[in-house]
Formats: C-alpha cells, sequence, structure tokens
C-alpha cells in the first residue's frame, strides 16, 4: 500500500483537503484498523462515491497525466502536414499570362521508304527520308503526336508525288520541305485552331534511282 494512503488516513479532514489542493491524489478513503494487525496494516475500505472523486479533472495530477498526449498529438500532427506544405513550397504556381516559348522538337517514326515513280533508266525510284517537326510549347508538341497519323499522310502524299527531276536538287528538297511544313500548318490550323509548326526539317535524305 503505497506510503501516502498510510500518510491520508491519519489525516484529519481539512488537511486532506489540503493535501488534495497541493499534490491532486485521491483524499477521500475509509479505513478500518483490525485489532489483530499491528496500526500500519490496515484494510482498505472505497466506496462508489469515494472513486468517483479518485482525482478531479481540475487537479494538477489529472492535468500533468493529459499534457504527455496532447504534445503526442500536436508533434503527429506536424510530422503529417510538413510533407505537404514542402511539396506547395517546392512547386512554384505559374504565373498568368506567360506563354511556353519552348522549342520541342517531334521526330516522325518510322523512317519514311517511298516509291517517286520510275527513273530515266525505267526502274523504280526510292526515296528514304527522315522527318523531325519543331513546334512551341509543351502543348504544340502535345497536339502534333495527337495529329500523328495525319501528319504522315501529308508526307507521304507531299513525297511521293514528286519527280526525280525534284528530289535529286538541293533547290527541289527545299521547296518539297517548305511545301509540307505549310500543309501541315494549314491542317492543324482548322483542326486545332492553330497551326503549331514552327519548321520542318529533313533529318535525313536518300533517293535511289
Amino acid at each position: 500500500m503505497p506510503w501516502w494512503v498510510h500518510r491520508t488516513a491519519r489525516m484529519s479532514e481539512s488537511e486532506r483537503l489540503e493535501n488534495r489542493k497541493m499534490t491532486g491524489r485521491c483524499d477521500v478513503v475509509n479505513y478500518a484498523e483490525t485489532e489483530t494487525q499491528p496500526p500500519f496494516q490496515q484494510v482498505l475500505s472505497v466506496s462508489h462515491d469515494d472513486l468517483s472523486r479518485y482525482c478531479d479533472r481540475n487537479s494538477p495530477l489529472h492535468q500533468n497525466r493529459l499534457m504527455p498526449f496532447l504534445w503526442s498529438a500536436v508533434f503527429c500532427l506536424a510530422v503529417a502536414t510538413l510533407p505537404s506544405a514542402q511539396a506547395q513550397e517546392a512547386a512554384p504556381e505559374p504565373e498568368e499570362g506567360v506563354v511556353d516559348e519552348t522549342i520541342n522538337y517531334v521526330t516522325v517514326t518510322p523512317t519514311l521508304i517511298l516509291n517517286i515513280g520510275k527513273s530515266q533508266s525505267g526502274r523504280f525510284a526510292y526515296l528514304k527520308t527522315d522527318v523531325a517537326i519543331s513546334v512551341k510549347g509543351a502543348a504544340g508538341k502535345a497536339i502534333i503526336e495527337a495529329h500523328m497519323p495525319a501528319v504522315k499522310n501529308i508526307l507521304v502524299l507531299g513525297v511521293s508525288g514528286q519527280d526525280e527531276s525534284t528530289v535529286i536538287t538541293a533547290e527541289g528538297r527545299e521547296q518539297i520541305r517548305l511545301d509540307l511544313a505549310k500543309a501541315i500548318q494549314e491542317f492543324l490550323l482548322e483542326e486545332a485552331g492553330k497551326p503549331y509548326v514552327e519548321e520542318l526539317m529533313f533529318t535525313n535524305f536518300i533517293v535511289q534511282l
């Protein structure tokens, strides 16, 4: 049995009330000493009212017991909200009115291998070319990729309709390049509302006669 229980058992009512204010421990206990036991061996008898008054919620002891739980709750809340706060600070919001002018290159795959008719020797002539298209911004790149089947169709029809004398000269290849870029711009203007294409380039151009 705790030492303070024996001490409060020997206190008067006023002393127990004063002790309760100072320590916050329970102060209402009933003891019955037996004649056959030494004075310090006592039987504790606690009524229902005594249990309900064991620790007053306003007592310092009760408040001290709650403090560790309160601090633990505050710490867990701070740890849980820290990652989201860091993510918000790490991702600055885009400024209004800023236009994405980044140049992106979209490569047309696979390599185009086209029949361009017969050569002067009477054999079929073939053209092998790789095409890259430059656009501004991520939106332009996404539009080109979304309409890639139509873009390939424009390239195939535009290149395969050329004759031998055009594809073997630098001037002829430059004209083909400009015509294809213009055709794709007109298509995107009609389908997507903007031309998007900045330039069309031949990264590989081989003619077999």
